[in-house]
């Protein structure tokens, strides 16, 4: 997906964000995605419902900030460090 100036950063990095829990419920097995929105609401910026296995429930939780993260890495490789000096995990 490419920049795109008529959508606010924030509501961009939110669709990754719900993407990335949707892909993994999605892609996990054994469980069920139900809705995925990144429309505010008072408690969420975006919110992805699924059903899963409970040994799954991290996997999910843990795509949405890693997939936000992995789009602002600005390197090709995610070893490394960027020109501040922090490094993918710092990014999660």
């Amino acid at each position: 997906m490419a920049p795109d100036d008529d959508v606010p950063p924030e509501r961009e990095l939110t669709a990754y964000h719900e993407a990335g829990h949707a892909v993994a419920a999605a892609m996990r097995g054994g469980g069920e995605l139900r809705s995925t929105t990144i429309e505010p609401s008072a408690a969420y910026l975006g919110h992805t419902g699924f059903r899963c296995k409970p040994c799954d429930t991290a996997f999910v939780t843990y795509a949405g900030p890693w997939a936000e993260a992995r789009v602002q890495w600005p390197l090709p490789s995610l070893d490394g460090e960027d020109e501040d000096g922090a490094s993918f995990e710092d990014y999660v």
